[in-house]
């Protein structure tokens, strides 16, 4: 299985002294959107590429690209990854609602 991964932006809401890309609250850096849906679409359609990750920094910060990025590859039977920090999570209700909406995607 081969796999591609999308890292769209180095802004993070940590700043992890063992982050591997340098991310952090303080980056500004990211991939314009017209980059992102190149690649992804690339996966989309390529019969070798079965999976596509998304990271960051953290992804989560542009949610709603995010989500059309999961629910674009799902739609064409790929598998989907995210890493996230979980940020958003700060409360069991909001993580909850969160999870359900990746699951339905």
């Amino acid at each position: 299985m081969k796999n591609i991964t999308v890292n769209i932006t180095s802004k993070c809401t940590a700043e992890c002294r063992h982050c591997c890309f340098s991310c952090s609250p303080s980056r500004i850096d990211k991939l314009e959107v017209e980059e992102i849906w190149k690649v992804v679409n690339y996966g989309i359609n390529s019969e070798e590429i079965n999976e596509i990750a998304i990271t960051g920094g953290e992804p989560f910060l542009y949610e709603d690209l995010v989500f059309e990025i999961i629910k674009a590859v799902s739609e064409k039977g790929k598998i989907v990854t995210c890493i996230t920090n979980g940020f958003w999570g700060v409360t069991y209700e909001i993580a909850l609602a969160k999870m359900k909406k990746l699951c339905e995607l």
